[in-house]
């Protein structure tokens, strides 16, 4: 099943991702924009991952969860849509078998004021291959508001 329109990245003519991570991207976002799939998005992390969103640190399943509900405390509805994907250079992978990469794109809020406000975004997300699927070890998002 295609993504919506937005989700998947535009991937640098140089990289050339294995259908896993070519799948895995454009569903986590599917996925973090819907506030009714949250234990399908904290599965997107290993049980050990840390996750850091602005000034917001958590590390295991259990702290992650507590994060996402968090996320959605303000926000009625979100679009994110994902612009630019590519391994970073310079990162050294902590295991064998990790991968790290770059992300770029912008978020739309409808918040439960009902005002609107779309923001740019950075990410850099270290992944790797966790039985038959990819997971974030890492993820960290800067918001650009």
């Amino acid at each position: 099943m295609a993504a919506p329109s937005g989700y998947t990245p535009e991937f640098p003519s140089t990289f050339s991702p294995t259908e896993k991570l070519r799948d895995f991207i454009p569903s986590f976002f599917q996925v973090s924009d819907d506030g009714s799939r949250n234990e399908e998005w904290v599965g997107c992390f290993c049980s050990d991952a840390t996750l850091v969103m602005g000034g917001d640190e958590a590390q295991g399943t259990e702290r992650i969860r507590q994060l996402r509900s968090r996320m959605w405390d303000k926000v009625a509805s979100r679009k994110h849509s994902v612009h630019h994907f590519s391994e970073a250079t310079g990162r050294e992978p902590h295991e064998k078998g990790e991968r790290n990469f770059m992300l770029k794109g912008e978020v739309e809020y409808q918040l439960k004021t009902g005002e609107t406000k779309t923001v740019p975004w950075t990410a850099h997300a270290k992944v790797k291959e966790d039985g038959d699927r990819i997971r974030f070890v890492y993820y960290k998002v800067e918001i650009r508001a």
